[in-house]
């Protein structure tokens, strides 16, 4: 059994509709995002926390667990299909995964659910679940 990174909320300092929890383990970090994704300000959070796990250049593989992400604006979308881009530069494998009813269509509307990389939660190494918010005792 691989040891866990404790999942705690880690990026939500400036107050946005946006809080991104990591968690994960050795195989892979995870990044569980809770709110909306709406406007600028929670974009270049999204940004900045993915570039961070980037630069630490000891995981091959990213997760973001979407469970919990509401919404998603054309900002946050185009933000998604940079993070794609440097990602892949960075050789660094990037799952998206649960996006919920609303995301997925908003998705659709523009096309990029055909860029992303897409997979099952449950092949996530470790139970994304460790990266849901009520798991931690915050409230829903």
């Amino acid at each position: 059994m691989s040891p866990q990174v404790v999942a705690k909320p880690v990026w939500n300092m400036q107050r946005t509709s946006l809080t991104i929890y990591v968690g994960g383990n050795w195989g892979g970090i995870g990044l569980s995002l809770h709110g909306t994704c709406s406007g600028s300000a929670e974009a270049t959070q999204l940004l900045q926390a993915v570039r961070q796990v980037l630069l630490r250049g000891t995981i091959n593989t990213l997760w973001l667990d979407c469970q919990h992400l509401a919404a998603i604006s054309s900002e946050g979308q185009q933000t998604m299909l940079q993070l794609e881009r440097e990602a892949q530069q960075a050789g660094l494998r990037l799952y998206w995964c649960n996006f919920n009813e609303q995301v997925t269509q908003q998705l659709s509307d523009t096309g990029l659910h055909l860029l992303l990389r897409t997979q099952p939660a449950a092949t996530y190494p470790a139970p994304l679940g460790s990266l849901d918010r009520s798991s931690l005792g915050y409230a829903s």
